[in-house]
């Protein structure tokens, strides 16, 4: 999701401003319903794991918060998806998600987008990304 936003950030803050006023969002839509459906699938699946006891909600809060900090990142702050900074963010972005997802867990992220990410708890992988 980061690295669509990245591709090229100028069009996606025109996109971002112009696209809500001629009305043609089907398409924006359409990818964040499939975004959603897929964290809520996996959220489901890991349900036990996870504690999750509302995997829709879950979903909407996770997806949402991606959404809005790589926006917010592509509007006020382009730096932050530079090439030397992209993997920063995606990995401060990754252990807010772990954290409000395994809140009991102190979660280590050793560059999530070249390695596992581990749960200091017991040490076993908990994702890839």
């Amino acid at each position: 999701m980061i690295d669509a936003h990245r591709v090229d950030p100028k069009l996606h803050r025109v996109l971002v401003e112009q696209v809500p006023r001629v009305g043609r969002l089907d398409n924006i839509q359409a990818i964040d319903r499939e975004a959603y459906a897929l964290v809520r699938a996996y959220l489901e699946a890991h349900r036990d794991e996870l504690g999750i006891a509302d995997a829709d909600m879950a979903a909407f809060v996770c997806v949402t918060t991606v959404e809005a900090l790589t926006h917010a990142a592509v509007v006020h702050r382009r730096e932050v998806l530079s090439d030397e900074r992209a993997n920063a963010f995606v990995d401060e972005v990754t252990t807010l998600i772990l954290r409000y997802l395994k809140p009991h867990q102190v979660i280590e992220v050793a560059s999530a987008r070249k390695g596992s990410i581990r749960s200091k708890s017991d040490g076993q992988p908990t994702g890839r990304h």
